[in-house]
């Protein structure tokens, strides 16, 4: 249950990155405070999700410019993804876990 929320929510992400372009386009770079449109789809590539230990799961992005992207710089505004994705799929993920406790 828990690594489908986190699929759910790697998903979503990569959605919302792709939706501003993709490989062979020519890149357009996303205005500030948007998802940050994709080029190369290195960084929706580096995207996963996985079981840590016992009622833990985590979703991850590799790319090492991906946090630079998530929260600015000093030179360039946030770009952020993943944490909207985050948000917009925690009242699922929270059902999801009332209906386990439940059985």
């Amino acid at each position: 249950m828990l690594l489908k929320a986190a699929d759910r929510v790697r998903t979503d992400y990569i959605d919302r990155v792709n939706e501003g372009g993709g490989p062979g386009k020519a890149h357009v770079p996303s205005l500030p405070g948007q998802a940050p449109n994709t080029d190369t789809g290195r960084l929706v590539g580096s995207a996963g999700s996985q079981v840590r230990k016992k009622n833990s799961a985590e979703t991850f992005v590799e790319a090492e410019y991906a946090v630079w992207l998530e929260f600015g710089t000093d030179k360039m505004a946030p770009r952020p993804a993943l944490g909207p994705a985050f948000d917009d799929m925690l009242p699922h993920i929270r059902e999801n876990i009332r209906k386990a406790i439940k059985g």
